[in-house]
């Protein structure tokens, strides 16, 4: 936020005395460094980030745990952040390009021509579009191999194919984003996984033989706190829609207001509070596959020091059924299908 304020302050030419509007572009280019310098130092408390992103991208080669399943849907929702990381880091790129062979720093020449690039259009944005849901689609594929269970894994795998498959045609076809088709088959897309939400990764409705009740096994107390966040999911599930106002109407909703440009940040920032709120009961539902509800005890000092101990203390947890996710939890292996 402090670096949007210097920029649009320094781009009115309100910063300070004698700092001209071009060099409102450094406070975007420094917090770009200072993000980038953040994410890898200390490496000692980077190390084991940067090992599970290896190990989601590296699948279906590499084991599929819980965590390596959780940092890929993750990565799922930062789809358009990791778009707009890349065109920033090409735009700097032209303008010092433009600085260098014509001695002057042209940002919005660089900005147009990573717009009409190939490269950029045709390559770099599907690859960040479709790569996480791609990783996903493979680690389930992998459960399925692995396990021998062809339900829920191939059904959970068929949510991002649906996902990829539509995502895909959108970005090399944009002109049958307004066809009725696109539309349904998002809105299929869309449905499936917010479905999938509700009854797979959360398991937050069961049925008792005549309607849906929510689950009676539950770690929050209050029974709003589910239902407000199964609604804001919804909501927010379908903010893309904003997206498909062709822009021949959009004047009819506002003047002079570029929607798909100007809340495009919005939606992205929109989306992580969707996946962070996500988390809150994928994880809860985690902790009750594997402990029934029960928080594990830490072993006592005593057991700790004596020989032969192992790492598991606390009374034993009665066998848990399946997971309705088909997964087989176990506390230390835990693999997902989310």
């Amino acid at each position: 936020m402090a670096s949007f304020v210097c920029f649009y302050k320094a781009l009115r030419g309100v910063f300070l005395r004698g700092v001209p509007p071009a060099a409102a572009h450094l406070f975007p280019l420094l917090l770009l460094l200072y993000m980038a310098q953040r994410m890898v130092f200390p490496w000692r408390e980077r190390r084991s980030m940067w090992v599970n992103i290896y190990n989601t991208v590296a699948a279906p080669c590499a084991q599929v745990h819980f965590k390596e399943g959780y940092v890929g849907d993750v990565l799922t929702s930062t789809v358009r952040l990791l778009v707009d990381v890349a065109f920033g880091t090409l735009w700097f790129l032209a303008g010092v390009r433009g600085w260098l062979t014509a001695d002057r720093l042209d940002l919005v020449a660089g900005g147009n021509f990573i717009e009409r690039l190939w490269l950029f259009q045709k390559f770099i944005v599907p690859a960040l579009m479709a790569g996480p849901l791609y990783w996903r689609f493979m680690q389930n594929i992998h459960r399925a191999w692995a396990t021998g269970d062809r339900w829920p894994h191939l059904g959970n795998a068929m949510k991002y194919a649906a996902a990829q498959t539509v995502g895909l045609l959108g970005v090399f076809h944009p002109e049958l984003r307004q066809h009725p088709a696109w539309v349904s088959g998002f809105v299929f897309a869309t449905c499936y996984q917010y479905a999938w939400d509700i009854f797979m990764d959360w398991d937050l409705l069961r049925w008792n033989g005549s309607s849906f009740e929510l689950r009676k096994n539950r770690l929050y107390s209050s029974k709003s706190f589910y239902l407000a966040i199964a609604a804001v999911n919804l909501v927010l599930r379908f903010l893309w829609t904003i997206t498909l106002i062709p822009e021949s109407t959009q004047h009819l909703f506002t003047e002079k207001f570029d929607i798909n440009v100007h809340l495009s940040p919005f939606i992205a920032a929109a989306e992580i509070c969707r996946r962070s709120m996500w988390g809150f009961l994928r994880v809860e539902n985690e902790h009750l596959h594997v402990h029934g509800g029960r928080r594990p005890k830490p072993p006592s000092a005593v057991a700790a020091a004596a020989p032969g101990a192992t790492s598991i203390a606390g009374p034993p947890v009665d066998p848990l059924p399946k997971n309705k996710a088909g997964d087989g939890f176990r506390p230390m292996g835990i693999a997902i299908a989310a």
